[in-house]
């Protein structure tokens, strides 16, 4: 299990994680992600890094995690409760993944929040990863363009006992139920 080592205190870190990878010959992956869950979309997130780590098994696997405010603006409806967790236990979390390397909390807000803007322009990633029903994937494949950075995309896994569901159909269940 990792600890909080592979957690980065914050953008300042990434030009020097770049740096850093260049001189080892070492490529960067990038996926980006709210990882607010416990519905059966995101029981896979081991599974999920574990598949992105796969597509580029040399490289340094990064993930970002969304803010509390940038999950509330993608994720939100009224009496929803997101995010379900603060980002600093979400990004504990995912630095307890295997297959993850390195954690940094995306401070951008809004839609620069959820695309990344400034974080890929310091980290340029030599690939991004996103998931495929992603609602910003036009702008996200574009970003990766102007910067030279390979996209590709992933499926969120879903457990085969639980297709279809996620954090946000959950909740929606549980407010109706109430």
């Amino acid at each position: 299990m990792q600890s909080d080592h592979c957690i980065l205190p914050g953008y300042e870190a990434l030009h020097d994680l770049r740096i850093q990878c260049w001189i080892d010959g070492v490529g960067i992956t990038y996926v980006p992600g709210c990882w607010d869950g416990r519905g059966g979309g995101h029981l896979g997130h081991a599974i999920c890094v574990d598949h992105c780590k796969q597509r580029r098994p040399n490289n340094i696997l990064v993930v970002g995690v969304a803010t509390d405010e940038t999950v509330r603006w993608l994720k939100s409806e009224p009496g929803d409760p997101r995010p379900l967790a603060t980002a600093t236990v979400r990004m504990r979390f995912m630095a307890t993944q295997k297959p993850v390397d390195r954690v940094i909390e995306v401070v951008e807000t809004g839609q620069a929040g959820a695309d990344g803007d400034e974080l890929i322009a310091l980290l340029l990633p030599d690939t991004y990863i996103a998931d495929k029903n992603d609602r910003s994937l036009i702008r996200k494949r574009l970003l990766c363009r102007k910067y030279g950075i390979e996209f590709l995309t992933h499926s969120r896994y879903e457990p085969w006992n639980a297709p279809g569901i996620s954090t946000t159909m959950l909740e929606r269940q549980q407010r109706c139920a109430a």
